[in-house]
């Protein structure tokens, strides 16, 4: 079943094209991802879908609904967050989201329940009821997220929710949004290959305001490159050399780095060790976004 339907969308600031005939669709419980460079025209059409910002042309349907003609029911089926402070710092966090529970037709009673629950998912406990100005910038993440599912919507747009936050609080934030996939329709744009290869089950890879690419992580790296590259470092690197080009092609000899593919793996490592050689360490190197975008660029 369908949760959203992008239909031929176009976002034009006066001469200049954000968004160029952009049409997907995002099945419902799916986590999708929007992922590109800055600029590529990720966050406005993420705005778009929010209804928050008018295509030129083209439409949105949330489960049926058009976002611009219907938006008091998309409003209430779909959390936003946006990763930026619109919190009064007066306020403490509860009594901000409190504001916006009623926005959302919610009883008092029901928004301290929710804040409770929620500040417990983002680990938010103890200073949700400090008041935002004191809040770090991981801790403002944190209660966007709260706010975007304080009413418990069925769809969650999430828009670089993780640029500049600590490893620990990312980390956290990534966890949240992994558990949340199949309960709620996610639509997530970033610029970090392995946050969206983590998080999404596909990718639409926006590059100058077109979807360039949509398919699943693997299938989107397997365009980059159809094998690893694995690096080792052994107990006479120049010996497994030697040994490893009887299994697959070298990238390079120093540092050893094999280009391998399915089983290959395996049966280097027991070439290796059938010679007596010692692995002291291994590392999977994979493709990285400058690859993906040199590769979008081949393509144009």
């Amino acid at each position: 079943m369908e949760a959203l339907r992008i239909k031929n969308v176009v976002k034009d600031y006066g001469s200049s094209r954000a968004v160029d005939s952009v049409s997907f669709s995002v099945r419902k419980g799916e986590c999708f991802g929007l992922l590109g460079t800055n600029g590529a025209g990720k966050s406005t059409l993420i705005n778009i879908l929010a209804g928050l910002l008018s295509p030129t042309s083209g439409t949105v349907k949330m489960h049926g609904w058009d976002v611009e003609e219907d938006w008091r029911e998309v409003k209430m089926r779909t959390g936003h967050c946006f990763g930026f402070s619109c919190y009064m710092g007066n306020l403490t966090g509860r009594q901000n989201l409190r504001v916006m529970g009623y926005a959302h037709g919610l009883s008092d009673r029901e928004v301290n329940e929710r804040v409770d629950e929620l500040a417990e998912l983002v680990d938010l406990e103890g200073k949700v009821d400090e008041r935002t100005e004191k809040y770090s910038s991981g801790m403002v993440q944190k209660l966007s997220l709260m706010a975007a599912l304080l009413h418990d919507p069925e769809v969650l747009l999430v828009d670089e929710l993780t640029v500049g936050l600590d490893v620990e609080a990312a980390k956290r934030v990534r966890q949240v949004l992994s558990d949340l996939k199949g309960k709620k329709t996610i639509v997530l744009t970033t610029h970090y290959m392995a946050e969206a290869d983590a998080l999404c089950d596909r990718i639409g890879l926006m590059h100058k305001g077109k979807l360039v690419a949509l398919e699943t992580p693997l299938e989107l790296k397997r365009r980059v490159r159809d094998h690893d590259l694995l690096e080792l470092k052994t107990s006479d690197d120049r010996a497994a050399a030697a040994l490893a080009t009887k299994v697959c092609d070298l990238e390079s000899k120093s540092p050893l780095v094999c280009r391998v593919r399915g089983e290959q793996v395996n049966t280097l490592f027991k070439y290796l060790v059938g010679a007596g050689l010692d692995i002291r360490s291994v590392h999977l190197r994979e493709p990285t976004l400058e690859e993906v975008f040199e590769k979008v660029g081949e393509m144009e």
